[in-house]
């Protein structure tokens, strides 16, 4: 069974802050997503649901729905996108989670600003760490104005596992 949460997303058409809520009403900018709480190995969904107000106004989710910015230890888990509805609709699907085995940082950061691309890692040693962030930004455009896209900041989604007591 999947896992499902829901939040409702009104873009903005200037340079202030889109409005992310939870169910709950409370900013959903930075998401932790605690797999302690769910069933073992099912995906994870985020729902993202424009306002009625965005709708009304010609705002739709454009192309898959989001620009993936960030998605570090990527290599343990699977992520997808897809809109729905009619463009009213997006889900963020995290799938196939492999908890506690990172890439040290000081890998991270050779990989990421080290000039030799040719640079072959052999037996890189894995951490236990229990926290998997992914980084995106949610995509919408206007009906009738193609070629232009509103891009959201980034809602950080923490993936986190805790460990048994």
């Amino acid at each position: 069974m999947t896992q499902q949460l829901t939040y409702t997303v009104k873009p903005s058409r200037d340079d202030t802050p889109w409005v992310i809520l939870d169910t709950d009403g409370n900013p959903a900018d930075d998401v932790s997503v605690d797999l302690a709480q769910f069933p073992e190995d099912e995906p994870v969904n985020l729902v993202y649901v424009l306002t009625q107000s965005s709708i009304d106004k010609g705002f739709r989710f454009a192309g898959n729905g989001t620009l993936f910015t960030d998605a570090r230890d990527n290599f343990n888990y699977q992520l997808s996108s897809e809109v729905f509805n009619g463009g009213t609709s997006l889900v963020v699907t995290v799938m196939n989670i492999e908890p506690d085995a990172s890439i040290p940082a000081d890998v991270i950061k050779e990989l990421v600003k080290s000039k030799n691309k040719d640079k072959v890692f052999s037996k890189v040693e894995l951490e236990a760490n229990t926290n998997y962030e992914i980084d995106f930004r949610l995509l919408a455009e206007k009906e009738g104005k193609k070629g232009k896209l509103y891009i959201s900041q980034d809602p950080r989604v923490t993936i986190s596992k805790v460990p048994p007591p």
